[in-house]
């Protein structure tokens, strides 16, 4: 039995396999170390597809950016000034999005675990972990999306607007490598300390210093 792939819990007894959603957010580690039973199939790929659309409202957001820099996408403009293009985008262009979620990102997620002392960790597994840990960010920003679909009358209104809310969803990047962390020590059979730089410290020191060159780019454009 490959206890890698498996966690390093008791296999051999019955696994309670019920959660609550809170548990990903709150209490990873319960999450994710009840198994993947319940949590693989098409959970798995509504999940991915989640994910996928965050990636890309990710995208639509560095393109904002680039325009407001000086340097304009008019298809993005197009896009930008009516909801409904713009969500058909984001619906669509998930869907590629999740496909390189499901592929490449589990791919690298796997290429860390071994680096954090994993040997030959099942993919499936740690699609799993990959996947509903990019919800913690994923969901609350697509929700938040939603809310500025009913305050403003296009996506590049709402991108101009200033909010103390935007400011606040910057925690749940983080909070997502925290998840992904604890899944990842719940889950697999790994070096705590190499497992806390891969997931964790290196994932959040990333974020933060890509949070300040965009910060930078404002400060010389005010």
């Amino acid at each position: 039995m490959d206890t890698n792939s498996l966690g390093p819990t008791d296999q051999s007894a019955p696994v309670d396999t019920r959660r609550s959603p809170l548990d990903l957010y709150l209490r990873p580690a319960r999450f994710f170390g009840r198994g993947v039973r319940g949590l693989e199939g098409r959970a798995l790929v509504v999940a991915a597809w989640v994910v996928g659309m965050n990636w890309t409202l990710g995208r639509f957001e560095r393109m904002m950016l680039r325009a407001d820099l000086g340097d304009p996408n008019e298809t993005l403009m197009g896009i930008s000034q009516s909801w409904p293009s713009f969500w058909m985008a984001v619906a669509f262009a998930g869907v590629i999005s999740a496909a390189f979620v499901w592929l490449i990102g589990t791919w690298w997620y796997r290429v860390r675990l071994r680096w954090s002392g994993a040997s030959d960790p099942s993919s499936d597994v740690a699609r799993v972990v990959y996947v509903y840990s990019g919800l913690v960010w994923a969901v609350p920003s697509l929700l938040w999306t939603l809310v500025q679909t009913v305050r403003f009358p296009n996506f590049a209104a709402a991108w101009g607007s200033e909010s103390v809310w935007d400011l606040m969803l910057l925690v749940f990047p983080v909070w997502a490598c925290w998840v992904s962390y604890r899944g990842v020590r719940a889950t697999f059979d790994v070096r705590p300390g190499r497992a806390r730089f891969w997931f964790l410290v290196l994932p959040i020191v990333g974020f933060l210093l890509a949070f300040g060159v965009v910060g930078a780019m404002y400060s010389r454009l005010g």
